[in-house]
C-alpha cells in the first residue's frame, strides 16, 4: 500500500475490521510515517518510489462494549505498517476510545505508529475475559493518554522492541499478563519506556505475581517507584501497594532520559 488514507471522511466506516486470519500491511519499514524508498512497498527497482504515510484515523462505536475503536483485528491477524489515530474526543464517562482493540486472540501488531488517542493507544481487553497472547513488536506508542494497557486477559502477550513515549501512562496491566522481556512468552525486551507523564509502566496486580520486564530502556536506574496507585507521584514504575515481584534486570538509560 502507498499513500493510504483510511478516514471517515472518505467514505470509509468505523471501525475497520480486520477478518480472522487475515494480515493488513502498509509502510512497514517506516512504521507508516515515512513511504518513500524506506517503505516495504516501495516499488520494483527503478521505479519512483510512493511517498507518504499509510494513515488510518476515525472512530466507531463497538456495541456491546463501552469501547470506541479505530482498528478492531479478529484473532490470529496481523497489522503492520500504519499511522493510526483516533479523533475522537476524551470522555471521562463510560466510553473509552482506542487506537487498537485487541478483544481476541493470537493477533500481531507490528511496526505501527499509534498516536493521537484520547484514550488508549493499543488496549488488550477481551469482553468475556477469554483474550490475549499477542505479539506487541517494534510500535511507536506516543501521545495518547494510556500508550498500552491490558485487563481480564487469560493469557500472556509478548511485548518487544516498542518506544513508548510521551503518553500520560506508558504501559499499565491490571492481570501482569505482559510480558516485557524475559517472560513465559520469551520477549526479549528492547522496549523504550521513557518520558511518560505520570508512570512508564503501571503494574497493578495481586500479592506475590511476578511480573517481567527484563532488558528494557528507562529514565533512571536504578527505577524511581511509587507504591499508591493515586497520582500523587510520577515514577518510572508504579507498583501497587508492591504487590508485584518485579524482575527488572538488564535495564539501562535512554539516551535523552526525562526528570522526573
Amino acid at each position: 500500500m502507498h499513500r493510504v488514507r483510511m478516514t471517515r471522511p472518505l467514505g470509509e466506516v468505523f471501525p475497520i475490521y480486520i477478518p480472522e486470519g487475515v494480515n493488513l500491511y502498509g509502510d512497514s519499514n517506516g512504521k507508516g510515517l515515512a513511504g518513500g524508498s524506506s517503505s516495504l512497498y516501495a516499488g520494483p527497482p527503478g521505479t519512483p518510489p510512493k511517498t507518504g504515510p499509510t494513515l488510518i484515523s476515525g472512530v466507531g462505536s463497538f456495541p456491546p462494549t463501552i469501547y470506541f475503536p479505530t482498528v478492531v483485528p479478529e484473532s490470529s491477524s496481523q497489522i503492520a505498517g500504519f499511522k493510526i489515530n483516533n479523533p475522537r474526543f476524551y470522555d471521562s464517562g463510560s466510553t473509552v476510545n482506542a487506537g487498537i482493540y485487541l478483544k481476541n486472540t493470537g493477533i500481531t501488531v507490528k511496526n505501527n505508529t499509534v498516536t493521537a488517542v484520547k484514550g488508549t493507544g493499543i488496549s488488550i481487553h477481551p469482553s468475556n475475559g477469554i483474550g490475549g497472547g499477542h505479539v506487541i513488536s517494534g510500535n511507536f506508542i506516543t501521545s495518547n493518554s494510556h500508550g498500552l494497557h491490558e485487563a481480564d486477559s487469560n493469557s500472556n502477550s509478548k511485548v518487544e522492541d516498542n518506544v513508548i513515549t510521551q503518553n500520560w501512562i506508558g504501559v499499565s496491566t491490571f492481570d501482569g499478563l505482559l510480558d516485557l522481556g524475559g517472560g513465559s512468552r520469551g520477549s526479549k525486551g528492547g522496549n523504550t519506556l521513557s518520558c511518560n507523564t505520570m508512570y512508564d509502566l503501571e503494574v497493578d496486580v495481586s500479592q506475590g505475581f511476578h511480573f517481567y520486564a527484563l532488558n528494557n530502556f528507562w529514565d533512571h536506574i536504578p527505577l524511581t517507584i511509587a507504591t499508591f496507585p493515586d497520582g500523587s507521584a510520577t515514577a518510572d514504575l508504579e507498583n501497587s501497594y508492591q504487590y508485584a515481584i518485579m524482575h527488572i534486570s538488564g535495564s539501562s538509560v535512554v539516551s535523552k532520559p526525562c526528570n522526573p
